[in-house]
């Protein structure tokens, strides 16, 4: 005849919790490879000393997720810097549209300090008040310099700026001596905003593989 069994409800167990976790777990390779002392570090002066949450996994969280936006980031900050450069070749002007449409890409990696990139949109300013001819540097390419700094930052969107004017002033001179040759008196104004994205796509790409400007 079977017996009721005894109900021990005062039964202490001790879990450990390191044995739970298999050997071959990824969370395994990630503390081996990862070192959290500096991490704690990091973060001490964002979060009080009384969570009941580990600041090292808030900050773990937050991590993950910007590696979720960054390729998406990526992939509409290329797409935007085309469309930019298709329509000031074709229309000789950039919609603003697809300038609002670059700087709230920020938001995906937001970081306050690139706030400061706006400022890169200065030089283009006071280029287009000396030079109003019409042939330059216009309202949507300083429009475009502030953009495109809101993602990359003050330094990045200052080195953009160098490449994408450097390419600009050597494809003016090739156009220029090219149109003499062929004794062509006839200039048509040069878009500058495809040669901006193309310096904002190399810095960007650029800090994606580490070597942040």
């Amino acid at each position: 005849m079977l017996e009721r069994g005894k109900m021990d409800r005062d039964l202490v167990e001790f879990v450990v919790i390191d044995q739970l976790v298999p050997k071959e777990h990824l969370l395994r390779k990630i503390d081996a490879a990862v070192d959290f002392t500096r991490l704690y570090e990091m973060v001490e002066p964002l979060y009080c000393e009384d969570m009941a949450v580990d600041p090292a996994l808030l900050e773990g969280v937050s991590i993950t997720f910007r590696q979720i936006l960054l390729p998406i980031q990526a992939v509409l900050f290329l797409i935007l810097l085309i469309a930019v450069s298709v329509w000031d070749i074709s229309k000789r002007t950039i919609p603003d549209g697809l300038q609002v449409g670059i700087a709230a890409l920020s938001l995906l990696q937001f970081q306050p300090q690139h706030l400061l990139g706006i400022l890169t949109a200065f030089p283009y300013l006071a280029a287009a008040l000396c030079c109003r001819n019409g042939k330059g540097i216009g309202g949507g390419d300083v429009k475009l310099a502030g953009a495109l700094g809101s993602v990359l930052g003050l330094s990045g969107g200052l080195f953009a700026s160098v490449i994408g004017l450097a390419g600009f002033v050597i494809y003016g001179m090739g156009l220029q001596m090219y149109q003499r040759y062929r004794k062509n008196e006839k200039q048509a104004p040069l878009p500058v905003g495809p040669f901006l994205a193309a310096g904002a796509a190399v810095i960007y790409f650029m800090n994606i593989g580490g070597m942040n400007l």
